[in-house]
């Protein structure tokens, strides 16, 4: 397959070229859509009790998340005063009359909750025009033009104000992360490869990537709803991932043509060989995206769709567009020579023949590390995104703390229980009813604060206000004891608000959780077994992935929940971890720490078929792949990294995952513990039941069916 692939490369390279241009000018265009097309949304599952309450509200009450709230304040004048009011109600005056549905006043309502306590701040409830995210951004964007008033401040909150800010932080993040990468990337290649050109091509593998998945991006929001959190996430491990494929499919090219391959015969030995182990590798980092698409979350699924599609288009890329150029631009790529030669292979050599000579010894070091790493998740706390999310400079983030400071009531999180009763709420029996459910709430041992808020025939919503957050066990706990009581006479509750949303989202991913890693690794495992023809090396690659990942999720906790190195890297600690941030890191470790790994044991493989030695093989791959690993971890850290500078906590928090991960993963887990483990497996390593695998046959890969020079 892969050698065909190769001879298919050579025959056709400035067509490749041709259609990759074309492909990549298309692409362009299309992705210029793309951040008005994506969605703050996809947080709610369609089968969650909060979702549930939530268009039953609307159902009976018309009641709706509000999209804006409009915070209006003065220094000299109160709400109370008419001069307050007519600056209000002029200023909507000027919004033209397809933009707003309605709005909540506190004059019209009477809401105490919408005039703060100093008197001189009023919030105003917006309802915009729109039937999707879209249409009520554009409204939004008018909204915002629209209002003014002399002598008064309006900051904006609300569901559309935040996604807003958000969107437009997401496209500033990307261009300052792809601005500030693809320099440093480049230098690191020149150095790495002493080369402009050789060091332009996985640079430009890298662009091509991204433009790639933030097109295919685009036309799947046109499908489906694409969170904003996917985009960056997508486009950081697809630039990463991508540029370090070029990395060791240039390195093996260039080996091939030091030992005397023609250039032809180096292009085509580099696909059958480290094309083959990028192939698998791309399939191993997929599937674990693909994973991310079985739960129930709108923007789990895009970010699975989106990574998915990344992985696929950086993998076609580097097996046909790179090849191509280099066939290309062989004589500017320079004359090849041979790098790691005497000193320079000294290092791994020590390394390799220490982890075998002592593999005990290195494998329990090794695992004492990443077990100390780990062990802050021990005391991991989960919460919902909130505006928090955003940078302490955020204009939304800052009018959201307002209204929870400034206003009555402002720091309670509201529980909101629809009741349906059996009989009508006015009737004298559905009152007793109704005061019964409300004596039955206020006795829980938490003595929150329950009152009526709106009643209609024979449903009626219930606020039950208490003092701690969404993120606070006790909170939490409250809920679930909420859910457990029973109505009295046969009524039903449903209950919603941003702590239910929380406790269902938990649920949810945790009794899916399981069942979808064993999916995930049991088809990484297949794959594997494919790969490498032996049943023992996917389970410890498996196994030492998971300790990479439980390593990674304790510097999260350490750092986020924490809040260690907050100020250096610039975010407010928020006590908690976002529920859905250990799913994500575990779909996107899981993939990229695989990368290394098969990298690692391809060339080991490749050495143990020549002569069935072991020892030997471990050394000699190290050997081979020491220098290339650590190189390709530089340049994906320094990719990592320079996303990770972006402001939105919930990307940063991935990636400050996956820059730990790498770290780990390249040092200490590549270069000690798969080394120790391999030695101290033996020849079992490469055990498989007797059988043909598809594609493969036993002591022989597609590099037999090259011609060698």
């Amino acid at each position: 397959m892969f050698v065909s692939l190769g001879r298919f490369v050579i025959r056709w390279p400035r067509a490749i070229l041709l259609a990759t241009g074309v492909l990549t000018l298309l692409g362009a265009v299309a992705a210029g859509g793309l951040f008005d097309a994506i969605s703050g949304g996809g947080f709610d599952n369609p089968a969650a009790q909060s979702t549930q309450a939530d268009h039953r509200l609307k159902d009976v009450f018309g009641w709706s998340d509000f999209d804006v709230v409009a915070v209006y304040r003065s220094p000299d004048t109160t709400t109370g005063s008419q001069a307050f009011k007519q600056a209000v109600y002029s200023s909507f005056a000027e919004v033209p009359g397809n933009t707003v549905v309605g709005k909540v006043t506190p004059w019209l309502s009477g809401l105490s909750e919408l005039r703060s306590i100093d008197r001189h701040a009023a919030a105003v409830i917006v309802q915009l025009v729109g039937d999707n995210e879209a249409e009520k951004l554009r409204n939004y964007s008018v909204l915002r033009r629209s209002l003014h008033a002399d002598g008064f401040t309006i900051g904006y909150s609300g569901a559309i104000a935040l996604l807003d800010e958000a969107n437009t932080r997401t496209q500033e993040d990307l261009i300052r992360a792809e601005a500030l990468a693809l320099p440093l990337v480049f230098l690191l290649l020149v150095a790495i490869f002493r080369g402009v050109v050789a060091a332009l091509l996985p640079t430009a593998v890298g662009l091509v990537t991204v433009v790639g998945g933030l097109a295919a991006l685009r036309v799947a929001a046109s499908l489906t709803e694409v969170s904003f959190v996917a985009v960056n996430i997508a486009s950081m491990v697809a630039m990463g991932v991508a540029v370090d494929g070029a990395l060791f499919f240039l390195n093996r090219v260039r080996e091939e043509r030091a030992a005397g391959a023609s250039p032809n015969s180096g292009v085509l030995l580099a696909v059958a060989t480290a094309g083959r182990t990028m192939f698998f590798s791309a399939l191993a980092v997929s599937i674990c995206f693909g994973g991310l698409m079985l739960f129930p979350y709108g923007f789990l699924w895009s970010l699975g769709l989106g990574g998915a599609l990344a992985m696929a288009i950086g993998m076609v890329v580097v097996l046909t567009v790179l090849p191509a150029l280099v066939l290309v631009l062989e004589h500017r790529v320079g004359n090849p020579r041979p790098r790691h030669t005497g000193h320079g292979w000294a290092i791994w050599d020590r390394l390799g023949q220490l982890t075998t000579r002592r593999p005990a010894a290195c494998l329990v070091l090794a695992v004492t590390f990443l077990v100390l790493l780990a062990l802050p998740a021990l005391h991991i706390r989960f919460g919902t995104l909130d505006q928090r999310t955003l940078p302490a400079d955020s204009a939304g983030r800052q009018t959201t703390e307002v209204l929870r400071n400034d206003f009555p009531d402002g720091d309670l999180d509201r529980i909101e229980v629809l009741t349906t009763y059996p009989n009508p709420v006015a009737s004298p029996s559905g009152a007793a009813v109704s005061q019964a459910w409300i004596d039955e709430l206020r006795a829980l041992p938490a003595s929150p604060h329950v009152h009526r808020v709106l009643a209609r025939e024979r449903a009626e919503l219930i606020l039950v206000e208490h003092a701690g957050s969404s993120e606070d066990p006790d909170s939490q706990t409250l809920v679930r004891q909420i859910r457990a009581l029973r109505v009295p006479g046969g009524g039903n509750a449903l209950v919603t608000g941003q702590t239910a949303a929380t406790v269902d989202m938990f649920d949810a991913l945790t009794s899916r959780a399981p069942w979808i890693a064993a999916l995930v690794c049991s088809t990484t495992f297949v794959l594997l077994l494919f790969a490498f023809r032996s049943v023992v090396v996917p389970i410890k690659a498996i196994l030492t992935n998971v300790l990479s990942i439980a390593a990674s999720m304790g510097a999260i906790t350490w750092i986020f929940q924490d809040g260690h190195l907050a100020g250096v890297l610039g975010f407010v600690p928020l006590g908690y971890i976002e529920t859905s941030q250990p799913v994500i890191c575990l779909a996107v470790l899981f993939g990229v720490s695989m990368d290394y790994e098969l990298f690692l044991l391809s060339r080991v493989r490749e050495e143990y078929d020549r002569d069935g030695d072991n020892a030997a093989a471990i050394v000699v791959g190290l050997r081979r792949t020491g220098g290339i690993i650590t190189a390709a971890a530089v340049v994906l850290l320094t990719v990592v990294a320079a996303f990770s500078t972006g402001t939105l906590v919930a990307v940063k928090e991935v990636g400050v995952g996956l820059f730990v991960a790498v770290a780990v993963d390249a040092t200490v887990v590549r270069l000690l513990l798969v080394p120790a483990a391999l030695r101290l497996l033996g020849r079992a390593n490469w055990w498989a039941p007797r059988m043909r695998l598809p594609g493969t046959a036993r002591g022989r890969s597609d590099r037999g069916c090259v011609p060698a020079r």
